[in-house]
C-alpha cells in the first residue's frame, strides 16, 4: 500500500556544488541521484546519502521518522584529490596555496602583452618517491612551432627544501596556443597544448608521478592528471568555489559524467570559462545531450575569451564548421575535442590540414585522460609535402607493393593497421562513433567520398592517413 502525499516527508540534500548525490533506502533501491542539490519526497524510514566529489566518496546515514517535517542533510565538503593547491582538497598545503597566490600575481617572463601563462608544479608530502631537484624538472614551454620559450626548470620562483617543494612562473605571452612539454625518461618528450586567451591568465597546476625505466624510478611533472584554470583580474585563488567546481567537472569528464547543471554553465561559463568548457563537453556525451545549451555555452565563451579550439569543437557536427574557416592545425586541450574534430575530418578533410602538428600528432596521442596528449619525439617538426593522390589511391598502391612481400618489421602501429586494411579482401569495420549532423547541417553536409570509410575504420583524419600510407609504401618499397 502506497504512502499518501501526507505521509511523505520532504527529503532534501544540500552539498557543495559539483558533488554527486545518491540516495537509497534500506533495500538498497536508488530512490533520488542530483547534482549539488536535491528535494525528494520519501516515506519514513532508514536512508543512505552517498555523495561523490572526483573520485571521493563519503556516505551519511539519515533516519526520517514519521511527520517530521523536512529533513535537511547538509554534508561538509569532500576532500577530493587535485593538481591545483586548493583548500580543502586532498593533496594541498598552506605552503602551496600561499606561494600559487603570490607567483601568479608576479610577471616572470615578459614575452608578448595580452595574455599570461602560470605554471605551478609542486610535490606533495605523501607522494611515494623521493626524488632530489626540482618539482618542475624537465618542463618547458615552447611555441606553436616548437620553439622553446621557458624552461621552468630553472625559471621563477621555487622552494626546493622540505618534504612539500614547489617551482611555479608566470609568463606574459600573446593569445594564442602554445604547446607543454615535460621530458622523460621512460617515454621521451610529452606535450600538450595550453590556450593563452586575451585579457586572461591560464593555470596550469602539475603534481609529480613516476615516469623512470622500470626498476629506476624518477619524478616528473605529470600532464595527464594536471589542473586548467583561467582567471581574469586576479591570480589564482586557493578558496575559490568555481574553481572547486572546475576540477570536478574536469574529474567527471574523464568517466563520462556531467557534474555540472545547464543552468550553473549558463551563469558561470562568462565567468569561469573552464567550467563553460568541460561542463559543455561533458552535456555531449549523454544519450540525448541539450544541444541548445551546449550552443549558448559555446557562444558565450566564443565572446569572452575569443578563438579557442575547445570551443569550436562544441560547434562541430551542425554544420558551423562550413564556410568558416575553422580548422584544427594545433591540437585541442580536450581530448573529447580531438574525437570530435577527427570525426568532422571524415567528412571534411580540410579541418585538420596534412602538414598541421595536428595530423602529424594523431598517431602519437599518449593515454586516456582528459587532456590530450601526444609523445613529442616521434612527430616530424618538418612536415612532409601534402600528397595529392587520394586514400583509396594510396591504399591501392600499398595492397600492390605487399603483394607477395613480407611485413617490415619497424612498422608504427598505424602503418601496421593501414597495411591490414589494403591487404583484406572484406570492407573496413563500421564505426564506434560518429558526430551525427542536426538541422539545417543534415542536409548541408556533403557525401561521403570513397575514403570515409576507411578514415573511419582507423579512427585517424584522412591527411594523417595519406602521410602513414605514404611511410607504409617506402618501408615496403625497400624490403
Amino acid at each position: 500500500m502506497c504512502p499518501s502525499d501526507a505521509e511523505l516527508v520532504q527529503l532534501t540534500v544540500e552539498a557543495e556544488p559539483g558533488t554527486e548525490i545518491f540516495v537509497t533506502d534500506h533495500a538498497f533501491q536508488l530512490r533520488a541521484r542530483g547534482v549539488g542539490r536535491l528535494s525528494q519526497p520519501v516515506e519514513a524510514g532508514l536512508y543512505q546519502v552517498k555523495l561523490r566529489a572526483g573520485r571521493s566518496i563519503q556516505e551519511v546515514h539519515q533516519v526520517v521518522r514519521p511527520g517530521s517535517g523536512d529533513v535537511v542533510v547538509r554534508p561538509p565538503a569532500i576532500a577530493f584529490s587535485s593538481a591545483a593547491p586548493l583548500a580543502g582538497t586532498s593533496r594541498t598545503s598552506e605552503e602551496h596555496e600561499r606561494a600559487a597566490e603570490t607567483l601568479s600575481g608576479r610577471v616572470h617572463h615578459k614575452l608578448g602583452g595580452g595574455s599570461q601563462l602560470f605554471v605551478f608544479a609542486r610535490r606533495h608530502e605523501p607522494d611515494p618517491l623521493p626524488t632530489a631537484g626540482s618539482p618542475g624538472r624537465g618542463i618547458s614551454l615552447h611555441g606553436a612551432d616548437g620553439h622553446l620559450m621557458v624552461d621552468f626548470e630553472t625559471s621563477g620562483e621555487a622552494l626546493l627544501e622540505g618534504p612539500t617543494p614547489w617551482r611555479g612562473a608566470t609568463v606574459e605571452v600573446d593569445p594564442g596556443i602554445y604547446r607543454l612539454r615535460v621530458a622523460t625518461p621512460r617515454w621521451g618528450a610529452m606535450e600538450r597544448t595550453v590556450v593563452a586567451a586575451p585579457g586572461w591568465q591560464t593555470q596550469v597546476f602539475l603534481l609529480q608521478s613516476d615516469f623512470g625505466d622500470p626498476g629506476t624510478p624518477e619524478l616528473r611533472p605529470d600532464l595527464a592528471s594536471g589542473a586548467v584554470l583561467m582567471a581574469r583580474d586576479q591570480g589564482f585563488v586557493s578558496f575559490s568555489e568555481t574553481a572547486r567546481q572546475v576540477e570536478l567537472a574536469r574529474v567527471a569528464l574523464v568517466s563520462g559524467r556531467a557534474v555540472v547543471t545547464a543552468d550553473e554553465l549558463l551563469a558561470g561559463a562568462g565567468d569561469s570559462p573552464m567550467l563553460g568548457i568541460l561542463g559543455a563537453h561533458a552535456l555531449l556525451l549523454a544519450e540525448e545531450p541539450d544541444l541548445a545549451t551546449v550552443d549558448a555555452v559555446a557562444d558565450i565563451l566564443s565572446e569572452r575569451i575569443g578563438p579557442h579550439p575547445d570551443v569550436d569543437a562544441l560547434r562541430l557536427g551542425r554544420g558551423d564548421e562550413a564556410g568558416t574557416g575553422m580548422a584544427f592545425g594545433l591540437p585541442p586541450m580536450l581530448t573529447s575535442s580531438w574525437g570530435r574534430a577527427v570525426a568532422a575530418s571524415w567528412k571534411r578533410p580540410d579541418l585538420i590540414p596534412a602538414s598541421s602538428l595536428t595530423a602529424r600528432a594523431a598517431t602519437w596521442f599518449w593515454g586516456y585522460g582528459p587532456w590530450l596528449i601526444w609523445l613529442a619525439d616521434g612527430v616530424d617538426d618538418q612536415p612532409a609535402e601534402p600528397s595529392t593522390r587520394s586514400l583509396s589511391d594510396a591504399l591501392a598502391g600499398v595492397a600492390q607493393l605487399a603483394s607477395g612481400r613480407k611485413a617490415p618489421t619497424d612498422l608504427t602501429d598505424a602503418e601496421a593497421a593501414l597495411l591490414t586494411q589494403a591487404t583484406r579482401s572484406s570492407a573496413p569495420p563500421p564505426p564506434s562513433f560518429d558526430i551525427a549532423p542536426s538541422g539545417d547541417a543534415a542536409t548541408a553536409a556533403p557525401p561521403p567520398n570513397p575514403d570515409y570509410d576507411l578514415a573511419r575504420a582507423l579512427g585517424l583524419p584522412p591527411a594523417t592517413l595519406k602521410t602513414v600510407a605514404a611511410s607504409l609504401a617506402e618501408k615496403l618499397s625497400a624490403t
